[in-house]
């Protein structure tokens, strides 16, 4: 038999959309009802991980003057989230992208 993962929870990405635009209230009140609906919090953390990396690596890549246009090939990831997470990313400094992605990636190895 083969193993289905469930279907992320589209609370998934309201969640990482409130945390990238900085509404912290909102991402609490989010985080919460995640847990409450029994979402497991390493599933959580780990999107959260990923929005973080995606936003870490658009940014460098702006930076660097690669076009917005060729950055969803370069990372492998969906236009659409890529552009999300550019002007997500410009709310954050490199240095607050890089010390939250270390702590999570850090929280998700123990």
């Amino acid at each position: 038999m083969k193993y289905v993962p469930k279907a992320l929870s589209p609370k998934f990405f309201d969640l990482v959309d409130a945390i990238g635009t900085r509404k912290t209230g909102l991402a609490v009140e989010i985080y919460k009802n995640l847990i409450m609906a029994r979402e497991e919090p390493v599933n959580i953390l780990g999107m959260i991980s990923r929005q973080f990396r995606i936003m870490l690596q658009c940014m460098a890549l702006i930076d660097a003057g690669e076009p917005q246009a060729n950055i969803a090939a370069i990372i492998g990831e969906n236009p659409y989230a890529v552009k999300k997470c550019i002007a997500q990313g410009k709310n954050f400094t490199p240095q607050t992208l890089k010390k939250a992605f270390r702590c999570q990636l850090w929280y998700l190895h123990y």
